[in-house]
């Protein structure tokens, strides 16, 4: 049995690939975007261990929270930073 990979005609030659983010206005803004979706999360996960009385993993949610959201917020001056040096409109 082949477990290799199928192309059609009609995909061949078509596959692009995405451009470099590292240091790109839009890099800054998927990791903003991913810290906030997992703060999010840990939000969620602290009210609910909160709601039951896990003291232990409510204590893990909140650090989690705040981490992700530190990373924002940095992320964040760095991204602001960028706009105020005049490297993105």
């Amino acid at each position: 049995m082949n477990a290799a990979p199928t192309t059609t005609p009609s995909t061949q030659g078509s596959m692009k690939t995405a451009p470099p983010l590292h240091g790109t206005p839009a890099a800054y803004r998927e990791f903003i975007h991913e810290m906030a979706q997992l703060a999010a999360i840990h939000a969620q996960l602290a009210m609910q261990h909160a709601e039951i009385g896990d003291d232990v993993a409510l204590e893990y949610a909140v650090r989690r929270w705040v981490a992700h959201t530190k990373a924002a917020i940095s992320t964040m001056a760095d991204l602001k930073a960028l706009r105020e040096t005049g490297r993105i409109p």
